[in-house]
């Protein structure tokens, strides 16, 4: 490469395929092409650029010399070099290319080291963690022991009586005593109960009992009748009539239970049939009264009683 520094101008020669190629540029960046063949043959059109050829090495013709060709602009034309063919000119490796050369092998031996790198790290985590499991299961499989033992000592610290909560045979008396007792307290069969005595078919009566206590667990009272619905047709007019039953009994404060017996009735309207039995039952909290009626041996007739 020549640099002509009177005109600042930059030329280049170039030989490709016995052509002569001088490429200039000069201070208005414009680019020029010269191409010459030295010599070329009028028959197989080879070209020579040995000037003192003056025949065709190959079919010993006469050679000829080509014109000078020049050409300035600001981007190089496409050049034809020879009228009857084109000929390929060789590409000359780029940088790129070149470069191409020992950097894709460089790359590949980087990836490869990375993969090395890469296994030789998963390799080594892998024994370390199963170098941790074994110490990691005796951990777990020992905070699973203090957990069960704690549980178990909660269970029985909760379930089974220490020494000075053992219940004695004197501990036990006092005990049924107090619940007796409090069991006693509770259970107040006397005084007014209201309510209704009904059976399956439809009869239904409002019923109101009055009771007294007379010493030793004994009890007597009375029960207001009124009618208010009946499955009998021939009773039908006594219904809003009201009728009084006298009964007495007993009481057991133990099982919370009254046993009643009607002896005599006052009823000018012959509203009830009969006197009856009854059994009842006080409930724990001392508030209701349940329980049945013989009415004739079939004990269907249903009491239900509150204060």
């Amino acid at each position: 490469m020549d640099h002509d520094t009177t005109t600042h101008s930059v030329a280049a020669k170039i030989v490709v395929d016995n052509t002569l190629f001088w490429c200039i540029i000069n201070d208005d960046n414009k680019i020029g092409l010269i191409h010459r063949k030295m010599k070329r043959c009028p028959q197989c059109n080879h070209g020579y650029s040995d000037e003192t050829l003056n025949y065709c090495l190959l079919d010993g013709a006469l050679l000829i010399s080509d014109p000078i060709g020049f050409q300035m602009s600001d981007e190089v034309p496409t050049q034809v070099i020879n009228r009857s063919t084109n000929p390929t000119f060789p590409t000359a490796p780029s940088v790129a290319t070149q470069t191409s050369k020992w950097v894709f092998p460089l790359v590949g031996v980087l990836c490869g080291l990375v993969v090395v790198l890469g296994f030789f790290a998963f390799f080594r985590e892998s024994s370390s963690g199963k170098a941790a499991l074994p110490q990691k299961n005796a951990e777990v499989g020992e905070s699973n022991k203090n957990i069960e033992s704690q549980r178990l000592t909660q269970v029985e610290s909760n379930t089974l009586p220490t020494l000075a909560e053992s219940p004695s045979p004197n501990n036990s008396s006092k005990s049924a005593k107090t619940l007796a007792a409090q069991s006693a307290a509770t259970f107040n069969p006397t005084g007014r109960w209201k309510g209704e005595w009904s059976t399956a078919s439809g009869t239904l009566f409002d019923f109101e009992l009055n009771l007294s206590d007379t010493g030793s667990d004994k009890i007597e009272g009375q029960i207001r009748w009124t009618m208010r619905r009946t499955a009998r047709p021939d009773k039908t007019d006594k219904i809003g009539l009201s009728a009084t039953e006298f009964v007495r009994g007993s009481a057991d404060p133990t099982n919370h239970t009254i046993n009643l017996t009607g002896y005599s009735k006052n009823d000018p309207n012959n509203v009830l049939v009969m006197v009856d039995v009854y059994k009842l039952t006080v409930s724990p909290d001392g508030k209701s009264l349940v329980g049945s009626a013989r009415n004739g041996g079939k004990w269907n007739g249903r009491v239900n009683l509150r204060r």
